[in-house]
């Protein structure tokens, strides 16, 4: 039920904000009718992103009927056996991945925790993903079960500091985001701040290569 309940969140959002920039386009037509060739351009335009997030909504309309009487198998791995992980975003009006195992069994989620008041009211004037820019504790839960966390800071440069559970620093990730659009470093470090793992991220594509320190 967690795909479809997915897709079914995808699908109500999007009828609402359609039905709601449908409206906002007839008032306007009537409010102040359209003169010119650019007047009846921004309502064309206004009509095209109604027309686009329908689309959006019945497109995850069809896949939550073809998913929703489909069961997720609960995995009873934690989530530091395992050597793959399939990441799946969620609809959520704060960042939030579901993870799977390779065979497709749900085994735990990524997901703030702690969030600060004034976060909501900031993310109402920011898109979902440009939250993450702002320092924000994430936890990684496995069979409901928090099993660390990691807060992210800086902008120049992102510090991600690692928890345990017992909210103990036991690592931290460093990366130089801006120094290099194209090819983007980072270290993972212990809590004594050795480096374990050395990234490289190349290209638009998002090519990750992780080294470890020998």
């Amino acid at each position: 039920m967690m795909i479809a309940n997915l897709y079914k969140r995808r699908m109500q959002i999007a009828f609402i904000l359609s039905t709601i920039i449908f409206v906002i386009g007839i008032v306007v037509l009537f409010a102040d009718q359209p003169k010119s060739a650019d007047d009846w351009l921004n309502v064309l335009s206004i009509a095209f992103i109604a027309l686009f997030m329908l689309i959006v909504a019945l497109s995850s309309q069809n896949k939550y009927k073809r998913v929703k009487n489909i069961e997720i198998p609960q995995s009873e791995r934690s989530i530091l056996e395992l050597d793959h992980l399939v990441l799946k975003r969620e609809i959520s009006f704060f960042p939030k991945l579901l993870l799977f195992e390779k065979d497709g069994r749900f085994i735990g989620t990524v997901k703030p925790i702690h969030i600060p008041l004034h976060y909501y009211v900031i993310n109402l004037f920011l898109k979902n993903s440009f939250i993450t820019l702002f320092p924000m504790t994430y936890g990684i839960f496995t069979n409901d079960q928090l099993l660390v966390s990691f807060k992210r800071r800086g902008m120049k440069k992102s510090v991600v500091t690692i928890k345990n559970v017992q909210n103990e620093p036991i690592g931290e990730y460093v990366q130089e985001d801006f120094k290099s659009l194209l090819n983007i470093k980072g270290k993972l470090k212990d809590a004594f701040g050795n480096t374990i793992l050395s990234t490289n991220i190349k290209g638009f594509s998002g090519d990750f290569t992780l080294i470890d320190a020998d």
